[in-house]
């Protein structure tokens, strides 16, 4: 029977989610669509109401929440020359999850 490493298929799935061209593009266009959400919010423009807008910021929030956690696990987590390599290679994604729950 085959022994089925979950471990590097996972690692493989986040590499390769993280690596492609349209993972990076959909994030950029709801990182722009949701500032326009929020930039619209303060306006005096009503094209959203007050819970079209929650519904949108906790969406894209659980989305930033998975995009996290692929860039995260997408690099070298478990290679021995990432824990000896650079250690602020993380901090961006460390900061970016603590917006995220400071935003929930």
């Amino acid at each position: 029977m085959l022994k089925i490493d979950l471990e590097s298929r996972f690692y493989n799935f986040c590499t390769k989610v993280n690596n492609s061209l349209v993972f990076q593009l959909f994030s950029l266009s709801v990182i722009i669509f949701l500032s326009f959400v929020i930039g619209m919010s303060l306006s005096t423009y009503e094209i959203f109401s007050n819970e079209q807008i929650f519904i949108i910021r906790i969406i894209c929030s659980f989305y930033f929440v998975f995009e996290i956690a692929v860039r995260y696990f997408g690099h070298s987590v478990w290679d021995s020359k990432s824990i000896v390599g650079d250690k602020f290679s993380y901090v961006g994604i460390y900061i970016d999850a603590f917006i995220i729950f400071i935003s929930f």
